[in-house]
């Protein structure tokens, strides 16, 4: 066997040991060989071919084998080779996704940025509004030491004012003392006048009369002299101490007009605040007024006695009546005005008891207010809490480089919108408790005023005693004060009624907005229980992006094993098929070599003519044996 330049071994054709024997069969035909040699020979080229063909049916099973071999290899490469295409398939699907995932993650990032700034203005307008808080603290810490200063104030003033009302009677006292002196003044001067004419008479008609009597009469006269200007200085003295007593009454009366003007001007600025108050809650509560009578005469206290009811005013006749009435009249008809007037000073008690109760429930909205307020505190707390997260998972995004799937980015918008109403219901309610605030304040000042009010009412005066002159002045000053209370105490009820009334009404708005801010609570702690549950998805959705990224780089790195496997198969069908042909091309030129030789042996048999048939039967062996090599040829012509 010879080796070609390809590397294949060049196996020895058939037919050459076929023409071997026939052309030296025909040199020994042309040199008279004998036939048994031939046989002989043809014998050991037949065992020859017989070992060659068995070669070749090894070599033959042998690339079969190899063929099927190179089928399956084939298959599986097709097989790996669709696998392959998919994955590409799923990858490009793959890729397409994570673009997509990234456009919704820079989407993401723009609502997360709109939704910074959005936090960032909202927390700008929390510190606002903690300062407005502050500053509505400070104030109502400024109105309550203004209100103690002014209750101070007025304590002093009441202090002062009975101090100055015993220094006035004191001082009219003094004046009395001083003008009944006056008139024994101007008696003595007359006496004095009196004195100094008998004198003149005396100095007439005594010229005749001694010195020893005109020593005696000047002496006695020079005494009662220096008594008279004595008691005339003591009286200039007393006159010169009422002056300034007077001077400093008069300092000190226009310094209460002014302290009095100015208490004035202030209850006049409260009547205007009351009258506006007044006036919005008779528009807003106008119509509820008829279902809260029950619990503001509960609370009002029992109603005016008739007598009170009764407008009577004093007719001059009822005077004479009782100028010209007996001491036994007088007496029933004070001891009736007394009862009256202690029936009025407990009905003041009771008003004071009622108004001390309101004072307590409105610290009580006050306290439900400042716990409002708390609440208010810990929702911006919570607040704070969810932009701290949003600003983490913020920070997170870039880390993730994927977007998020559109279920979640509309849970997201739908949260945004329900935060935002939240917020909006929020600025509502904050606004609401700052109106409250205001409206409690004034209505505190408003009770403040009633309680100075009442404390300016001038206390009953004591009954006079039985068999006084004073009885008539003092019936007319208690029907006066009578009249006056009556009135001051029909201006209290009708306050006291419509300060219930609004005080009714901001109660129950203060327990809406106290159930208001427990339902956005409630709807806090949903949202935060949403947030956080969709903050688990994401990071689940992170995670198994991450995942497929991973096995997408698998995936390419596997890819890449397989396209250098498919390679390889390829290379090694290319050399394959390139051998195929080449023993093809070997095996159509050994066909055409077999034809060759049978047209040679038809020749050169029809040429020598054997006429023996021992020698037709060797020829009949010989074909016989070359038709079974050109079958055996035959057979192997497809490869």
């Amino acid at each position: 066997c010879e080796v070609n330049a390809t590397g294949m071994e060049n196996i020895p054709y058939p037919g050459s040991a076929i023409l071997l024997p026939f052309t030296m069969a025909d040199d020994q035909t042309m040199g008279d060989v004998n036939l048994e040699e031939q046989c002989r020979l043809l014998s050991e080229e037949n065992k020859k071919l017989s070992i060659d063909i068995a070669s070749l049916q090894l070599s033959n099973r042998s690339l079969v084998n190899q063929n099927r071999d190179e089928k399956k290899k084939v298959m599986d490469c097709r097989l790996q080779i669709s696998d392959l295409e998919s994955r590409l398939k799923t990858l490009e699907s793959t890729k397409t996704e994570l673009a997509d995932c990234q456009t919704q993650s820079e989407r993401l990032r723009a609502s997360l940025d709109a939704t910074e700034s959005k936090l960032a203005s909202t927390e700008r307008r929390a510190t606002e509004a903690e300062s407005l808080i502050r500053v509505k603290d400070s104030i109502i810490e400024k109105q309550r030491n203004f209100s103690k200063e002014l209750e101070g104030q007025v304590k002093i003033l009441s202090e002062e004012t009975e101090a100055l009302k015993s220094k006035c009677g004191n001082l009219e006292m003094n004046l009395k003392e001083a003008l009944d002196r006056a008139e024994e003044c101007d008696n003595l001067r007359e006496l004095l006048a009196a004195k100094t004419k008998l004198l003149d008479d005396l100095s007439k008609s005594s010229d005749g009369i001694g010195e020893s009597g005109l020593a005696a009469a000047n002496e006695f006269f020079k005494a009662q002299e220096a008594k008279m200007t004595e008691q005339i200085n003591e009286l200039k003295h007393t006159r010169s101490e009422l002056e300034n007593s007077l001077a400093s009454l008069a300092s000190e009366k226009e310094l209460l007009e002014e302290k009095n003007l100015q208490k004035e001007t202030e209850l006049n600025e409260l009547k205007e605040k009351c009258s506006s108050l007044e006036a919005k809650a008779r528009k807003g509560g106008h119509g509820e007024r008829s279902k809260n009578d029950a619990t503001n005469a509960r609370l009002i206290g029992p109603s005016l006695p008739p007598w009170i009811m009764e407008e009577k005013k004093t007719d001059p006749s009822d005077l004479e009546k009782l100028a010209n009435a007996d001491p036994a009249t007088l007496r029933s008809r004070v001891l009736e005005l007394e009862s009256q007037v202690h029936e009025l000073n407990q009905l003041l008690t009771y008003r004071e008891d009622v108004i001390l109760r309101i004072h307590e429930e409105i610290s009580k909205k006050a306290s439900r207010l400042e716990a409002a307020e708390v609440e208010r505190s810990s929702l911006s707390a919570q607040v704070s809490i969810l932009k701290r997260e949003l600003a983490c998972l913020r920070d997170d995004a870039p880390r993730r480089r994927g977007g998020y799937p559109p279920e979640i980015e509309i849970e997201i918008e739908r949260l945004r919108g329900k935060r935002d109403r939240e917020y909006q219901r929020r600025k509502r309610a904050e606004t609401e408790m700052d109106e409250l605030d205001q409206e409690n304040n004034e209505l505190k000042a408003k009770i403040k005023s009633l309680e100075e009010q009442l404390a300016n009412i001038p206390p009953p005066k004591p009954p006079a005693p039985q068999g006084d002159p004073t009885d008539k002045s003092r019936i007319a000053e208690l029907q006066a004060a009578l009249s006056q209370l009556r009135m001051d105490n029909e201006a209290k009820r009708s306050e006291l009624f419509d300060l219930r009334s609004r005080f009714d009404e901001k109660s129950a708005q203060v327990d809406k907005l106290a159930a208001e801010v427990k339902t956005k609570e409630r709807a806090v702690a949903e949202l935060s229980t949403e947030l956080s549950s969709k903050i688990s998805q994401l990071e689940y959705a992170n995670k198994e992006l991450e995942s497929v990224r991973c096995r997408v780089v698998r995936g390419g790195s596997e890819t890449e094993r397989w396209q250098t496997d498919i390679n390889s198969v390829r290379t090694t069908n290319r050399f394959l098929s390139a051998q195929a042909n080449e023993l093809r091309l070997k095996l159509a030129g050994s066909e055409k070599r077999v034809e060759n030789l049978q047209k040679q042996l038809m020749s050169k048999l029809q040429d020598s003519e054997y006429a023996a048939n021992s020698e037709q039967g060797d020829m009949s062996f010989t074909l016989a044996i070359l038709t079974a090599v050109i079958g055996i040829l035959s057979a192997f012509l497809p490869f």
